[in-house]
């Protein structure tokens, strides 16, 4: 039954794979983590395909199987096959993995770090929460969309400089821009949804 759900899904017949996954989900038991991973990840996109995204939401937001940093990949691949894929990179986090805020110091806005991805570029380069971000490749920056318009020129695999405050101390990093859309659209599980003709203008 396994086989037989599986199978109907990477042909796209997803009415007929959910039954399959669920029931063969209902009889692996805790220690088959690794398989029950994919088949979670396959019966979520079911519910995905069959236009059930809360459904496929709550399967990664409260399955223990997966890791903080799987449940982020997960939610932003729903939000990409949605149609967002701007939202859906940033939750990624692969682009930099930054999320910032703004706030205010001495009456002027500034950039701060509120949020920095597992894994993401940022973690890897040193990026803390709590950083002031002031240039991106020399470029002043003072608020979000500042920032945000000096990344959308930024191609991944290119290389960034972070002008960062700490503590009252400068300091500068280089990160390498990630590539979330290439990472999601190669996704073999992602590939039967991706593969879909898109739905008819009314």
């Amino acid at each position: 039954m396994e086989y037989r759900g599986l199978a109907y899904y990477w042909q796209g017949n997803f009415a007929k794979a959910l039954p399959d996954l669920k029931a063969t989900l209902d009889y692996n038991g805790p220690d088959r983590k690794t398989e029950r991973k994919d088949l979670l990840r396959a019966k979520a996109f079911c519910h995905l395909a069959l236009g059930q995204q809360e459904s496929a939401t709550t399967i990664f937001a409260r399955s223990p199987e997966f890791t903080d940093k799987e449940r982020q990949y997960n939610l932003a691949a729903i939000t990409y096959v949605g149609g967002d894929k701007e939202l859906a990179l940033r939750q990624a986090g692969k682009r930099t993995g930054i999320g910032l805020k703004e706030a205010k110091l001495n009456a002027a806005t500034i950039a701060r770090v509120d949020r920095v991805a597992p894994g993401s570029p940022a973690e890897k380069a040193g990026v803390r929460v709590g950083d002031e971000v002031t240039m991106v490749n020399g470029i002043p920056v003072s608020n979000i969309e500042q920032y945000r318009e000096v990344m959308r020129s930024a191609q991944p695999g290119s290389k960034v400089t972070l002008s960062l405050v700490r503590n009252g101390a400068k300091r500068e990093v280089g990160l390498t821009m990630g590539d979330a859309e290439y990472e999601i659209r190669s996704d073999p599980y992602l590939a039967p949804l991706l593969a879909r003709p898109a739905p008819a203008k009314k």
